[in-house]
């Protein structure tokens, strides 16, 4: 079935995938995928096959040359010292585009991060 195999069960929106992520290709998943996340989502388990045997200390330094090359023609965004205090008070939202259609004739993807529980779809 490609790389989308079946829905799990329980979870109508979650899917296994046939396919695996390396540490050198983490520079392909949007920016909000950090080493941190990925190390907890390999150990929660829900993820079959996805093995994180990078160290701590292997993933401090981690940084993707394409990442930095990409985003070389813009200055971060400033640091913030205050937060939301309660859940949707402040929602973080971004655009990626990719230079070619998926399968489903889609170019963009859209992503939005609650700043109070830093919980993204």
């Amino acid at each position: 079935m490609g790389l989308l195999e079946r829905p799990l069960l329980g979870a109508p929106r979650l899917y296994k995938l046939n396919a695996s992520v390396h540490t050198g290709s983490k520079g392909a998943l949007p920016s909000l995928v950090s080493t941190k996340h990925l190390k907890k989502l390999a150990a929660s388990g829900q993820v079959e096959g996805l093995d994180w045997p990078y160290s701590d200390f292997e993933c401090v330094d981690f940084s993707c040359n394409a990442c930095l090359a990409s985003k070389a023609h813009r200055l971060p965004f400033p640091s913030s010292s205050s937060h939301a205090a309660e859940p949707l008070a402040l929602v973080h939202s971004d655009v990626l585009s990719f230079p070619e259609e998926s399968l489903s004739h889609k170019r963009y993807l859209v992503t939005f991060i609650d700043d109070f529980s830093m919980l993204y779809e």
